[in-house]
């Protein structure tokens, strides 16, 4: 099936494609199903590990695919065993007519590129700022369940229907939830609590309306900025930024040794040869008539030109 621009893309950077089978489906929410699937080759490449994810290739009926990128809700690379959560947008598009109609035995491409696990560090901070939506809320799971019991988690998920709250989220001992019914944009980012957020982490993966007020606001509250990457939603998401930390500035490099000065002065420069095609510049003065008598002629006798003026 064609693929379009996309699909050049990829494999002009040397996407390999990878045949996965889904072999059982079942019902999360009234809107969410979550599809297991099986590969023999796609753990030969993934980098297991929280919010990794794939690019999958749905067919619209027509001929086409189109790709979507989804979080790993369970891995299983021993086996080569997994399962992607879909949430059943209306009006459908081409994952959610596939989701929907999934059965044991479909297969379908997928790619794994660009995806990068988020490292969880070393230095345990003194909690997690966790924001994003229902088409995040799988990344932020994994997220959920790779964290310390110890290290508490603040997760704000925006509501766009009151269905998302049936969603499941992932249980932890220090974990609070906040829903934010999304009035707009802005929503998410003003409810963000106004409270010291030092040496709190943060994460974000909503869509690019809501992100880039989400940045805004944590900018606020101290928390550095950081490059950006693609988030398993098919959204920008952040990579974690910590607060409190302060940036040392790169030094420049000088170097001490005097620059050569040099000696040889410079050859004049060439003069230029007139066109043989070119007009002379015009004279700025011209006759006005010509000299009565046979007289020389005189000042009044020429019109003034109006470059000569």
């Amino acid at each position: 099936m064609a693929r379009g621009f996309s699909g050049a893309v990829m494999r002009a950077f040397g996407a390999q494609d990878h045949l996965i089978t889904v072999l059982e489906s079942e019902r999360r929410a009234s809107h969410c199903v979550r599809v297991r699937f099986h590969s023999d080759t796609l753990f030969d490449e993934v980098s297991d590990g929280p919010t990794s994810w794939i690019r999958v290739w749905f067919p619209d009926g027509s001929g086409k695919e189109f790709q979507r990128a989804y979080t790993f809700s369970e891995v299983d690379a021993a086996t080569g065993r997994f399962a992607l959560d879909f949430v059943l947008h209306e009006p459908s598009g081409p994952a959610s007519n596939w989701a929907r109609a999934a059965e044991p035995g479909d297969t379908v491409a997928v790619n794994y590129m660009s995806s990068v696990p988020l490292e969880i560090p070393d230095d345990p901070p003194a909690g997690y700022l966790l924001l994003g939506d229902s088409a995040s809320i799988p990344a932020i799971n994994t997220i959920i369940a790779a964290m310390p019991p110890e290290i508490p988690i603040e997760a704000y998920l925006e509501e766009h229907e009151p269905a998302d709250r049936e969603l499941p989220v992932s249980h932890h001992p220090r974990l609070r939830v906040h829903w934010v019914h999304r009035a707009g944009p802005q929503s998410l980012a003003d409810a963000i609590e106004a409270r010291d957020w030092s040496n709190w982490y943060a994460w974000a993966g909503p869509e690019q309306g809501s992100l880039k007020l989400i940045r805004a606001r944590l900018k606020e509250f101290g928390f550095p900025v950081r490059r950006h990457t693609h988030s398993p939603t098919g959204h920008r998401a952040r990579r974690w930024a910590r607060n409190g930390r302060p940036r040392t500035p790169r030094p420049r490099r000088r170097s001490t040794a005097p620059f050569p000065v040099p000696t040889v002065p410079r050859p004049p420069p060439r003069p230029r040869k007139p066109h043989p095609h070119r007009c002379p510049p015009p004279s700025p003065f011209r006759h006005r008539r010509p000299p009565a008598g046979g007289r020389p002629p005189r000042r009044e006798d020429f019109w003034r030109h109006s470059s000569a003026r």
